[in-house]
This record gives C-alpha cells, sequence and structure tokens, in this order.
C-alpha cells in the first residue's frame, strides 16, 4: 500500500467522520444523497471492486498476522440497505473469516441480564438498544433494571446512570485488547425509505420483507433522527469513530463501507510473519520428503519441471523461427549473426540460475545433517532473521 494511495482514501472518507466531541445534527449536517463526486454508477462499479479486492488482500494478512479482529457496527433504520451493503462489500472475502448476527426484540433470557450482555457474548453492535430505547423508553421497564437506572439521566455522561459512557468504555476495552471497532451509520432519506416500503409491496419477490411494524415506525422518523445525532454525538470516539454513511444510492453506500474498512485495516497495518531459524528448515526437510515420494510417472518437482519445459519451448521456437527473425532483421548476414549475440546470454543465464538453486539445495542439505555439537554456542544460524524486521506482535496468538 503507497503512501499516496492511503492519503487518498483518507481524504474520501473524512467528510463521512464523525470527530470525537462533536454535536451532530444528522438532518443538517449530512446528506443522504451524497456521492463525493462520483457521477454515475457505473464509475462507481471499479471503486467497488478495488475495495473488495483490497479487504480480500487485508483479510489474509489478518488471519496470518493473528494479532487483530476487525468489529463492524452497522446501524441504518428499516430499508436502510444492511443487507445490500454487506452483500457487496464482503464478496471478496473468505467466509470463514467473517461473522454476521442481526438482533431483534431481545428475548426473555436477554431481558434477564445486563443491556450489553447479548452483544458482549457476540461481540457485535450494541446500538439498537440505544436507538430503540431512545424513541420508545418504556422498553426500559421490560429490563427489571432498578430505580436508578431509569431516570431521564440514563443516557447522558452521568454519575447515576451513564449509559453512552459505559458504551464508550467497553469499546475502548476492545481496541485495548485486540479489536478494531468501526461503526458505520446508513443515512437514509424519509422519501427513500418510503420508495424502498413501496417496492416490498409491489415486487413480488419483495413482498416478504414488508412489515407493517416498519411502516408505523416512520411516524416516530424526528425522534429517531434526534435519537441517531446523540448516539452519534455521544459515542464518536477517536477509538471507535461513526462514519455516516449516504445510503439513498446503495451502489455508493458499498463503496463508503468498503473504503472505511480499508482505511481501518491500513492503520492495523497486518503483516505477513516471516519465518526463519528452525522454523525455516522444517518446510525445507519436509520438502525434500516429498520429492522422494514421487512416483516413478511423475516429476519429483513438477513446478521445476513446467520451467525445464518453458525454456525448451523457448528455444525451439526461436530455433524454427529463425528465417522469420532473418526477415524481420533483414536479409544480411551481419543482422542475423547480431541477433545471435544478442539472444546467446539468455540459455546462458537460465543454466547459472538452475546451477545456482542446485548448489543452494545441496548446502542446505549439508548443513542439516551437521552434528549439532559442532556449531559453536554464540553462532547464529545463517537463515536468522534479525529482530528488527519482524513485525510487533506477530508472536501473539489470540
Amino acid at each position: 500500500m503507497t503512501a499516496e494511495r492511503a492519503r487518498r482514501i483518507a481524504e474520501f472518507i473524512e467528510p463521512l467522520k464523525v470527530a470525537s466531541g462533536t454535536r451532530v445534527n444528522l438532518t443538517e449536517d449530512f446528506d443522504p444523497a451524497y456521492k463525493a463526486g462520483v457521477v454515475k454508477k457505473r464509475g462507481g462499479v471499479d471503486l467497488l471492486r478495488t475495495g473488495t479486492e483490497l479487504l480480500a488482500d487485508y483479510q489474509r494478512r489478518l488471519a496470518a498476522h493473528d494479532t487483530w479482529g476487525l468489529l463492524v457496527c452497522l446501524q441504518a433504520l428499516d430499508a436502510g440497505g444492511k443487507d445490500g451493503t454487506i452483500r457487496p462489500v464482503m464478496s471478496g472475502v473468505n467466509p470463514q473469516g467473517v461473522h454476521v448476527a442481526g438482533f431483534k426484540v431481545p428475548s426473555s433470557e436477554e431481558l434477564d441480564h445486563d443491556y450489553l450482555w447479548r452483544y458482549a457474548r457476540r461481540l457485535r453492535s450494541h446500538y439498537e438498544e440505544v436507538l430503540v430505547v431512545r424513541v420508545h423508553p418504556e422498553n426500559l421497564d421490560r429490563q427489571r433494571l432498578p430505580d436508578g437506572a431509569k431516570g431521564k439521566d440514563v443516557w447522558e455522561r452521568s454519575r447515576r446512570a451513564p449509559r453512552y459512557r459505559e458504551i464508550n468504555d467497553w469499546e475502548r476495552y476492545l481496541s485495548g485488547n485486540g479489536f478494531k471497532v468501526v461503526k458505520l451509520s446508513l443515512n437514509l432519506s424519509k422519501e427513500e425509505q418510503r420508495t424502498r416500503f413501496l417496492k416490498r409491496v409491489d415486487v413480488p419477490e419483495r413482498n416478504w420483507k414488508f412489515s407493517d411494524a416498519a411502516v408505523r415506525e416512520r411516524a416516530h422518523w424526528d425522534d429517531y433522527q434526534a435519537a441517531f445525532s446523540q448516539m452519534l454525538s455521544a459515542t464518536s470516539t477517536d477509538w471507535a469513530p461513526w462514519y455516516v454513511v449516504p445510503a439513498d444510492r446503495e451502489w455508493f453506500a458499498g463503496i463508503c463501507a468498503s473504503v472505511v474498512l480499508a482505511h481501518a485495516l491500513i492503520k492495523l497495518d497486518p503483516r505477513y510473519p516471516e519465518v526463519g531459524g528452525e522454523a525455516r528448515r522444517e518446510p525445507a526437510e519436509a520438502g525434500r520428503g516429498l520429492l522422494k515420494e514421487a512416483p516413478k510417472s511423475a516429476p519429483a518437482d513438477p513446478d521445476h519441471a513446467k520451467r525445464v519445459m518453458l525454456g525448451e519451448f523457448v528455444l525451439a521456437v526461436m530455433v524454427t523461427q529463425m528465417d522469420v527473425f532473418h526477415r524481420l532483421l533483414g536479409t544480411t548476414e551481419l543482422g542475423l549473426r547480431q541477433f545471435g549475440r544478442a539472444l546467446g546470454p539468455a540459455p546462458a543465464l537460465l543454466i547459472l540460475w538452475e546451477l545456482g538453486k542446485a548448489l543452494a539445495r545441496r548446502h542446505a542439505v549439508r548443513a542439516d545433517t551437521t552434528p549439532a555439537d559442532t556449531t559453536p554456542a554464540d553462532a547464529a544460524p545463517t537463515d536468522a532473521v534479525p529482530p528488527d524486521t519482524i513485525p510487533a506482535g506477530a508472536s501473539a496468538g489470540r
């Protein structure tokens, strides 16, 4: 990842970020139809493909590094496009490395625990609780809380019941224990939500998504906008910032989500661990054993055989097409001779390369067969990796 590319990614998502300590008015500060100068959907397809390829690359690095996890909180109103964002953004990653969990109405078991319990047990988003209870405060009564935890200050940063502060502290705890928290709020306009609800009515394949309850909740639109604004203002921190993603265009929401996630992974900078010393000798020994197991009808090293076949093919082409080269270079004998001199070093270089590899293998065999007590105690192995080349935390397992 070049510094210039990382800088451009950071600039792209800067207008979406809620700075820590700022007060947000969602309706006034963020436009659901914003598209950052991307004029058409066709132009955004390549951007989305680049973003998903970048995520796939960094997911492999993250798994190899085995130190960090990425926790993505995706919050939106009904028809906000959560599924439409997850599907294209995660299309290029390994599904074994991704877990998706959604939260509906709390179960009786969940109501018997504290409000963060059902989220903590799966390490997933807890903001559904924040928004719904803000709009429907009567839900607090169902949580069987003591009287001191039900007052009007339940959301404020007070000593009585600081829920916002508790959420911030929990996310800080996760960040300090190897989980990078990224929070995406899909910002949908009221008119676009109405249009999507109508599609669920008119299109048979989408009828199953329709919900009377979701339509009734539109009556609380202003309350939800106020709850979103307060939530974003109180819980966007340096260690777990919120990004407000314009959601009126699903294709652009996908681009924004992929770029935000890529930015988080770039900052983590996961790297493939470098293998050295004893760990490097083990694969070499296993490789020699595999070479010996090759059947008589198959080459011991298929890749080496392929390289030999390629070299032979190139030489055959050069020999059989000399008359073509002759015509291209001219009909004089001098031109053909000059071409031969220019081409001459190529086979020699190929031979030297194969000899070098053979000598390296021979040296490795001798090193492995040398008795352990013949090596001075203070001597370092020749293939040891300097400590400063190993990324920090690469040896730490999760």
